[in-house]
């Protein structure tokens, strides 16, 4: 049986968990089983929209797939704590 998890459309659920040392406008987040679009890091927050409702999050976001139901898990725009010289 195939592992989900190594997909080859997997996303990395560590999506920008460093703002002040990383660049990742415009990086889309998406489902880990299907590939479908479950929204794009932008300037340190996650952008999730479908129709009307749109929201920017600031740490993690769950999302359940509407493609294929599968539940994805997302942190953005958290600092590490860690310090670079």
């Amino acid at each position: 049986m195939k592992d989900k998890t190594m997909d080859h459309r997997s996303f990395d659920p560590r999506l920008a968990v460093d703002p002040p040392h990383a660049s990742y406008d415009g990086l889309p987040w998406r489902c880990r089983i299907c590939g479908a679009l479950l929204g794009v890091a932008q300037g340190g927050q996650l952008h999730v929209k479908y129709k009307d409702a749109e929201v920017w999050v600031v740490g993690t976001c769950r999302r359940t797939c509407r493609r294929c139901g599968e539940r994805n898990e997302v942190t953005v725009g958290v600092s590490t704590g860690r310090e670079d010289a």
